[in-house]
């Protein structure tokens, strides 16, 4: 479906390219789609929502999409 050159069996990204099927936190799911790429988070599990799975979110409860930002505090900035 994506293009990518995989067939959607053997694709660990099927909805999105991710050509060299790289897959940092080895968890099945391709970093291009993984919502924890450095972070095994089996089941893509997300409590609030937002961009961050439940493994790597620093607040997994309440919806904070700024939390890249590294503070670790989830606040944005």
């Amino acid at each position: 479906v994506d293009q990518d050159g995989f067939d959607n069996v053997t694709d660990n990204c099927p909805l999105t390219a991710n050509p060299g099927q790289e897959d940092g936190d080895n968890d099945n799911v391709g970093d291009a789609c993984d919502n924890c790429p450095a972070t095994a988070n089996n089941g893509q599990g997300n409590s609030d929502g937002d961009p961050a799975g439940d493994a790597c979110d620093n607040c997994a409860f309440v919806t904070n999409a700024g939390q890249e930002d590294g503070d670790g505090d989830g606040a944005d900035g």
